[in-house]
């Protein structure tokens, strides 16, 4: 769930990586600086490859942390679709995500299908509004929705994407 909430990849630290010390301690220092909501990414990311690259350069067999992952994880940062078969927890997981949310004080919106069959209510400027400082949209049972109301969704989620500080969940 930390993953899901902004966190990234921790450096896996090995007993032989006494030569790289200092470089290592450089890129841990540089991958707190990430904002999941307002950082600029592709800037961040050129960042932390100049410190894996510096790694690499003194210690090329160095698998501590790789750029790969933290592409990865920053994905899951920005959209996230988790999908199964009923009854496997999905509901009670973005029960548990929504509180953990709730805890950091992260501005969301959680829509049940199961309880809300259409989106036509859902005001895209006061998302817009708030997202400045980082929005997570969440849908949940959009297979429970009207026909109408999946509809609409796509039309906010459509708008929503513009915005980079704003989430989305399914």
């Amino acid at each position: 769930m930390d993953y899901l909430l902004g966190e990234l990849p921790k450096v896996r630290r090995y007993q032989k990586d006494k030569d790289v010390e200092q470089e290592i301690s450089a890129l841990e220092k540089a991958l707190t600086t990430y904002d999941v909501f307002l950082s600029e990414k592709s800037t961040f990311l050129i960042e932390i490859a100049k410190r894996i690259s510096d790694i690499h350069k003194i210690k090329d067999s160095w698998y501590g942390l790789s750029l790969y992952e933290i592409e990865t994880y920053m994905k899951l940062h920005s959209f996230c679709l988790i999908s199964g078969e009923g009854g496997i927890g999905k509901s009670y997981f973005i029960k548990c995500f929504e509180e953990e949310l709730e805890q950091k004080n992260i501005a969301h919106l959680c829509i049940y299908g199961k309880f809300e069959k259409d989106t036509k209510n859902i005001d895209i400027e006061e998302i817009i509004k708030v997202s400045d400082t980082g929005f997570v949209f969440i849908v949940d049972a959009i297979n429970e929705m009207s026909e109408e109301g999946q509809h609409n969704l796509l039309g906010v989620l459509t708008e929503l994407k513009k915005y980079p500080s704003t989430a989305l969940w399914k």
